[in-house]
């Protein structure tokens, strides 16, 4: 598993050296691979299901200004409202809360363990997985 910053890191590492002559086909071929796994591993981007008109002070929802289903149609409605508004995608679940938590391993929980200094105090414990866990979610 390789994540999309090292992809992209491998992946200029061999663009630089083709401009300088030429890669290995292996170092081409390891930077592609790279590139390709890292972009498999992203998240698809979320298809809005709506789109509203948002004041600096809210959303409006009336009927002359319903929620629309394309991008055009909210384009439309901006065009005949009155007043400074912006277009709002609007979607079934927040972005940032599709994120996939990802929890420890009972070997992660182990090592977190073996690293504390004895006598381990359950607050200790409970405070180094908690920053393990922040650390594999950030």
């Amino acid at each position: 598993m390789t994540d999309l910053h090292t992809a992209a890191q491998l992946a200029l590492e061999a663009l630089k050296m083709s401009a300088e002559g030429g890669p290995t086909k292996l170092k081409m071929d390891a930077a592609i691979t790279a590139l390709r796994e890292a972009l498999a591993e992203q998240p698809a981007q979320q298809e809005s299901v709506a789109f509203a008109l948002r004041h600096k002070n809210g959303l409006e929802f009336n009927s002359n200004y319903p929620m629309v289903k394309t991008l055009e149609e909210a384009e439309d409605l901006k065009r005949r409202h009155f007043g400074e508004v912006k277009i709002a995608a609007l979607y079934t679940t927040p972005p940032a809360a599709q994120r996939q938590w990802v929890g420890l391993t009972p070997e992660e929980i182990d090592a977190v363990y073996r690293d504390m200094p004895p006598p381990v105090q359950h607050w200790q414990l409970a405070q180094a997985i908690e920053a393990k866990l922040k650390e594999k979610n950030a």
